[in-house]
């Protein structure tokens, strides 16, 4: 995002979204489907061929070859390197979808040379998402040593305490609570901020930084909603678990598909905030450019 940018608040209308995302569901099920089983059995084939080799070794003390060792390696390398080219393919295809585009079966190897981009932009997320969690490490660490908790006898000590007061329990839960949540907020943040980085590649085709900035921009001025769209969603695929666990064959694909509804409607306020700020430095720039002399 270049500086100078003044970001407004978005807004999702998030019922709609999962509307949109049911109904994308429903006219490309075939497609959809066809596509989850495609996936789902050649990472089954490629990790039985690679377990196969293990059979005759299973019983016996002997160690395996390295031969074998290098030959699984490598089936297992395939096997997550053809699963990262499926899941750019398919947010390459609902991307389609709600574009109102068409596609196709072959779109799903479509993004195979995004695969470096994609690859190196997971490890920088989650670097990003591991540093934020670290910050709750260290703060449970403090509190331990705090609180003297390292030693079991103390904690059982302030357990019998706690538990022996109930008003003082409650505010004891509250202030662990409060403050976990606390060290919680950069991860839960950063992970909202840069959460959108895959589908930018996949979508715009920038490099793993560019995405991730692009994602920090698109998300700028909606991370409330976005935080409260994933509630909505997260309540959506409790209702699906309450139906026998059946139900979430249907929510968990819906959610998928209307995260990327999201993505497309706060890409396209984000462009046209681009696009008015772009203008409006263009209008001060004439307005402050000196006249000419003739």
């Amino acid at each position: 995002m270049k500086e100078g940018y003044v970001i407004e608040s978005k807004r999702i209308d998030k019922i709609d979204a999962i509307k949109d995302g049911w109904r994308i569901f429903k006219d490309n099920f075939e497609l959809m489907f066809a596509l989850f089983i495609l996936m789902i059995v050649v990472s089954a084939a490629l990790q039985i061929i690679a377990a196969r080799p293990f059979e005759s070794y299973s019983l016996s003390e002997v160690d395996p070859p390295a031969s074998v060792m290098l030959f699984t390696f490598i089936v297992l390398l395939s096997e997550g390197a053809l699963r990262i080219i499926f899941q750019m393919g398919f947010s390459k295809i609902l991307l389609k979808f709600v574009d109102s585009r068409e596609a196709i079966f072959n779109d799903v190897l479509s993004c195979y040379h995004l695969f470096f981009k994609y690859f190196f932009g997971s490890v920088l997320y989650g670097l990003i998402i591991a540093l934020g969690s670290l910050l709750v490490v260290i703060g449970a660490v403090a509190a331990a040593v705090i609180l003297n908790l390292p030693s079991f006898q103390n904690s059982m000590v302030l357990l019998e305490q706690v538990s022996a007061d109930p008003q003082r329990a409650l505010i004891f839960i509250i202030l662990i609570m409060t403050f976990g949540m606390a060290l919680a907020t950069p991860a839960i943040i950063w992970s909202i901020k840069y959460g959108f980085f895959a589908l930018v590649i996949v979508d715009k085709e920038l490099g793993p930084i560019d995405a991730l900035k692009e994602s920090a921009f698109i998300t700028d001025g909606a991370k409330w909603e976005l935080a409260i769209f994933s509630g909505v969603l997260l309540g959506f695929n409790l209702l699906g678990l309450i139906a026998f666990g059946i139900g979430i064959l249907i929510t968990i694909p819906v959610s998928i598909i209307s995260h990327v509804v999201v993505y497309r409607r706060l890409s396209e306020q984000s462009e046209n905030f681009r696009l008015k700020d772009v203008a409006i430095e263009d209008e001060i720039s004439d307005n402050t450019a000196p006249d000419t002399i003739i």
